[in-house]
């Protein structure tokens, strides 16, 4: 039986990808005049955190999961749950 590999092309696609997600989350940090030590410091489900990440939900592809990561934000449950009550209005951030 042959083991599957995964072709540089998809491997290359996806570091492309992850790039360009910490590229938004970097220009997003900066608008809202935010840095990397307050995703560290401030509340997992503070309104601006919440805010930020419905935004890059909308203009990328990132996944819940990397976006729970790299805004920390706890469970990736979680954040969808944050992003989509902002989403419906149910949460003011």
């Amino acid at each position: 039986m042959k083991t599957k590999h995964p072709k540089p092309q998809g491997l290359t696609l996806f570091f492309m990808t992850e790039q360009a997600w910490r590229q938004a989350l970097t220009e997003g940090l900066r608008a809202r005049r935010k840095t990397a030590a307050d995703l560290r410091s401030d509340r997992k489900t503070a309104a601006w955190k919440i805010a930020l990440a419905a935004h890059l939900k909308q203009t990328t592809q990132a996944r819940n999961a990397w976006l729970a990561q790299h805004l920390h934000m706890g469970r990736t449950e979680a954040l969808s749950s944050h992003v989509a009550k902002h989403r419906r209005g149910r949460l003011n951030a």
